[in-house]
């Protein structure tokens, strides 16, 4: 049995943790371990998304979590996990790609975010967000 505070159950905390959110949001949910995507989903539109768990617990040594995405592997989105907050938030490729490490200050994990980034995965549609 992995250890709780081992990367890889932290990543299946988190992977589980968005399945659940997003399945109570109407988003119908696969989980998958298929190059670099952890989630399948169908948003309400019917518009098929993948998406790239990953979660932290807050940094030891500053405010801040820090995500490795430094990966060729791409989903659709990413959704960020804190852990401790049981709080998302929802990003784009787009705006992930070409970078190693994101770090994300603990306030900007809230309610408010990670109902943002529900909504915006519930109701997605391809044409209005992806290339």
């Amino acid at each position: 049995m992995d250890d709780l505070d081992s990367a890889t159950s932290k990543g299946r905390i988190g992977e589980c943790l968005v399945a659940y959110l997003l399945e109570r949001w109407g988003v119908e949910c696969h989980h998958v371990d298929r190059s670099g995507v952890d989630l399948w989903c169908q948003s309400r539109n019917k518009e098929v998304f993948t998406v790239q768990v990953k979660s932290a617990n807050v940094s030891s040594d500053r405010p801040k979590y820090a995500f490795n995405v430094a990966t060729t592997k791409t989903a659709d989105f990413y959704v960020f996990v804190a852990l401790d907050l049981e709080q998302v938030i929802v990003r784009p490729i787009l705006e992930v790609v070409h970078k190693t490490t994101l770090r994300i200050a603990i306030k900007e994990f809230n309610d408010a975010k990670t109902k943002e980034g529900l909504d915006l995965l519930s109701n997605f549609k391809r044409e209005d967000h992806l290339p």
